[in-house]
């Protein structure tokens, strides 16, 4: 456990105001399929946590990892003032996100390569935050949770990641070998309510046990559009109401969004986690309804025409068997 991660569990809220975030995780293209449209965007933690807590007034270092050649993907988190640090990788990280209701079927045809740990320490140097967001067990260099490193007084885990594993392109559950050492890391989680199952089922324990095994403050379970609770150490649960959403325009990030508004809610302006809920699960409604976040196509942000697994991602009718089937909303 690293001497930052210790010190968090301390004093909860830390008493030094949030203002510098750090997120870790793969910039992606994603192929989003809502209904009958297919959308080509640019995705991942850091384009939509990062871009949220830009809106929301913080400031934003994302380490990332992908194809020199897709760098136009990172136009949107440089536009909005976003410092980012690339860990090399000869590919770009493809996610296909099928949604019906609060299903998102998902492929992963390719896959970058891991954020160096050494990448994801440096850039933590003087942060307050430290926002991780895997999307599958290799997003991440393992060496990474392992080691004693300096972090920030918080760190924040979204567990999607480290409960779902890639065979064959396909995303399907399964808990990491690295999910101890991450728990281990973590001031606060973030989960859907199966992965929080996941969890709990890997390693033989319940939540409450969870919380007070790995010192885990605040632990933050979404069911989609039922809402969700906030579990805290010692005991607490703090439910929050999901916003109906009338017109869905696309939900994948939703989780991302909501979880980087709840961190600033909480940690910045000092509420409750039932009222840092609340708003944030506001944000994450106008998000799913296209009103928070306006990514452009990536189909516009590169010099030459979109990779080939993202070209037959558009055109494949079905994703075939398998898939990670969450009750969370977005990724």
């Amino acid at each position: 456990m690293s001497a930052g991660a210790s010190a968090a569990r301390t004093t909860f809220p830390p008493a030094a105001p949030l203002r510098r975030v750090v997120v870790a995780g793969a910039v992606t293209l994603d192929v989003n399929r809502v209904g009958r449209r297919r959308l080509l965007r640019p995705g991942g933690v850091p384009c939509h946590a990062g871009l949220t807590y830009r809106r929301l007034g913080l400031s934003v270092l994302a380490v990332t990892s992908l194809a020199p050649a897709d760098r136009g993907l990172l136009a949107p988190l440089a536009a909005s003032g976003i410092d980012c640090r690339l860990s090399p990788s000869p590919r770009t990280t493809v996610f296909v996100n099928e949604h019906r209701g609060d299903v998102c079927r998902q492929l992963a045809p390719a896959l970058a390569a891991p954020l160096a740990a050494e990448a994801i320490v440096a850039a933590g140097a003087g942060a307050d935050l430290l926002h991780l967001g895997p999307l599958h067990p290799g997003d991440i260099d393992p060496a990474f949770y392992r080691g004693r490193n300096p972090l920030p007084p918080v760190v924040a885990l979204d567990l999607q990641g480290l409960v779902r594993r890639v065979d064959g392109g396909r995303v399907l559950p399964g808990a990491s070998a690295d999910l101890a050492d991450a728990l281990a890391l973590a001031t606060i989680v973030k989960s859907g309510r199966g992965e929080a199952d996941c969890a709990c089922r890997a390693l033989g324990l319940g939540l409450e046990r969870l919380l007070e095994r790995f010192r885990v403050a605040e632990w933050v379970v979404s069911a989609g559009a039922e809402g969700g609770a906030v579990h805290t150490a010692g005991g607490g649960v703090h439910p929050w109401e999901a916003p109906a959403v009338g017109k869905p325009l696309d939900p994948t990030g939703a989780g991302d969004v909501f979880f980087a508004a709840y961190l600033t809610f909480r940690l910045r302006d000092r509420a409750s986690p039932g009222l840092s809920a609340s708003r944030a699960a506001k944000i994450a409604a106008r998000h799913v309804a296209g009103a928070f976040l306006a990514l452009p196509g990536a189909a516009g942000l590169f010099s030459a025409p979109p990779p080939d697994d993202a070209r037959r991602a558009l055109l494949d009718r079905d994703h075939g068997a398998g898939g990670v089937q969450d009750d969370e909303l977005g990724r």
